[in-house]
């Protein structure tokens, strides 16, 4: 939410309404997150001690066993995670056990499903429509390529003989002596 749906609403300048359960001063999780720093993929810092971890999992548990009164107040009573069914976490939520993919990649783009979609896009045509549909596509061919081989065996045919190769008669002027 942080990094996608907020930024939309700042950019935008739209405040989000004190009723809405997606406000960030109710997310019970919002200091937890703001004590995370990211330094690489498997570098994760503690912003209230200092210390360093290689997983987010491990850093997690350091912040509940260590700084569980300063990330987790009492007037931050929503926990996103009770939205999933609405937000779809379930989707959006890569499978590890297949490596970290994207969550466009399996999640959403089942074969089975679009097979199905598939059929119902498809024009249902009769087997004599496809055979008429080549057979004129056959004779209009034919009749271009016909019209092209005579036109050209005709232009072959009358081969004008250029004026400059027929050589000239001189004209013998006949003198009177």
């Amino acid at each position: 939410m942080r990094k996608v749906i907020f930024p939309l609403f700042d950019y935008t300048d739209v405040v989000i309404a004190d009723q809405c359960p997606f406000n960030p001063k109710y997310d019970i999780y919002a200091v937890h997150e703001q004590m995370k720093n990211k330094i690489s993929d498997y570098d994760w810092e503690c912003q209230m001690c200092g210390k360093r971890f290689y997983t987010e999992k491990s850093f997690d548990s350091h912040i509940g066993n260590r700084h569980k009164i300063n990330a987790y107040s009492q007037s931050r009573t929503i926990c996103l995670a009770s939205y999933c069914p609405l937000l779809r976490c379930s989707v959006l939520k890569p499978d590890f056990a297949y490596g970290n993919q994207m969550f466009w990649d399996e999640a959403l783009c089942e074969t089975g499903s679009f097979s199905d979609i598939s059929k119902q896009c498809e024009v249902k045509t009769s087997t004599l429509q496809k055979f008429l549909t080549a057979f004129i596509l056959t004779v209009g061919l034919f009749t271009y390529y016909s019209v092209i081989f005579m036109r050209l065996s005709l232009s072959f045919c009358r081969l004008r003989v250029s004026s400059l190769s027929i050589p000239h008669r001189r004209r013998t002027i006949a003198r009177s002596d």
